[in-house]
């Protein structure tokens, strides 16, 4: 069975030993073109940290080629706002289809979908409160099967009654108020828990019960 061979002129390497500046012609089997072989180079690439050269090569290779496109007439900002101010995009501006800004990832069904596919299951400290919470008919929704908006609270009566349990690590530098000012916005009420809270069962009890009877 004859083999595969490569256009006259190739440097894929198979030919000559050199590794540096290889270039394949049109028509080369080298292999290095093949779905198989990019999927085994990003695997092995996979956790690898490039080096600054590394870095500065990309960057001088992307340089000056042009970036995928908005379609005519988008009005998501991106071509009109500076960088540092596009977080602040109003949300009344407008995406036409094909649109590729960000707004696009944090529309509830993105987030919702987003969140089932990665099966989210409680951790121990949403165990730990759902077990009290449970007698109040608080039920846990942080698996993306209850949206408001487009975020994924974390417990719900089934009413307007919404609980979230803030990490006292990931949200140290959060404001609860900004989560309760937002489920607001939707009619529903929210009650922020500490992770520490979950160490004073009575008065976690007595916040929950102060927070229904409200």
């Amino acid at each position: 069975m004859a083999s595969s061979k490569c256009p006259p002129g190739c440097t894929c390497g198979r030919h000559t030993a050199p590794n540096k500046g290889r270039h394949c012609l049109e028509g080369c089997m080298c292999g290095r073109h093949s779905a198989e072989f990019r999927a085994t180079v990003s695997k092995n690439n996979t956790g690898r940290i490039a080096s600054q050269e590394a870095c500065d090569n990309i960057s001088r290779g992307l340089k000056g080629k042009p970036r995928r496109k908005h379609p005519p007439g988008c009005g998501c900002g991106v071509h009109t706002v500076p960088v540092e101010r596009r977080h602040k995009i109003s949300q009344n501006g407008r995406c036409l289809e094909g649109c590729i800004c960000k707004r696009h990832y944090r529309s509830p069904e993105h987030t919702q979908n987003l969140t089932k596919a990665v099966h989210i299951s409680p951790n121990k400290k949403e165990k730990q409160l759902n077990k009290i919470l449970k007698p109040f008919g608080f039920s846990f929704v942080g698996d993306g099967s209850f949206m408001v908006g487009n975020l994924n609270p974390d417990f719900w009566d089934g009413d307007k009654g919404l609980i979230e349990l803030y990490g006292d690590y990931w949200h140290r530098e959060d404001d609860p108020q900004e989560r309760i000012d937002f489920f607001s916005q939707y009619d529903y009420r929210c009650l922020v828990v500490w992770e520490h809270e979950l160490e004073d069962l009575d008065s976690l009890l007595d916040r929950v019960s102060q927070y229904i009877g409200d």
